[in-house]
């Protein structure tokens, strides 16, 4: 690959980095993370009695001690409820409350059928080799810092 073509894929990133902040504006005190947990929370909500911390932890590729800070402010925020288990009165459940539920369906429901509304023009083999790119060269850089930095 020639420099000019590495510049043009780190400009073509800054462009990507510009579809996030499409993104509808979150409400205050919401931060990304946090709409990714009640993603994850939603999504693996087959549980009645709700999820483990270490469940959510697993699932998002986070430390206890991380999710459980995040899980406060989304308390704050009354996007999510803390139960006790049943079974384990010292372990904790943790379900989405009726605002979290709403921010689902309006934040991540909504806004991606407006993007498949969209984008349906582009093929979607397309969006795929984008989708397989992105993580090949992301996975590549991250291998590879030492090389990136090298002779600073």
């Amino acid at each position: 690959m020639k420099a000019e073509l590495a510049k043009r894929m780190i400009d073509a990133c800054y462009e990507a980095q510009m579809i996030l902040n499409t993104m509808p504006a979150l409400p205050e005190g919401m931060t990304p993370q946090y709409m990714r947990m009640i993603e994850v929370i939603h999504d693996l909500a087959g549980k009645e009695d709700g999820l483990r911390v270490s469940e959510i932890a697993e699932a998002m590729g986070l430390s206890l001690p991380g999710v459980t800070r995040s899980l406060k402010g989304l308390e704050k925020l009354d996007a999510v409820e803390r139960h006790t288990d049943r079974e384990d009165g010292r372990a904790v459940r943790i379900v989405l409350s009726e605002q979290g539920g709403a921010w689902y369906t309006f934040y991540i429901t909504r806004f991606y059928e407006n993007i498949c509304r969209v984008l349906q023009d582009v093929p979607e083999k397309e969006i795929v080799s984008m989708i397989e790119t992105i993580h090949t060269v992301h996975q590549k850089m991250a291998d590879h810092r030492d090389v990136l930095y090298e002779g600073q």
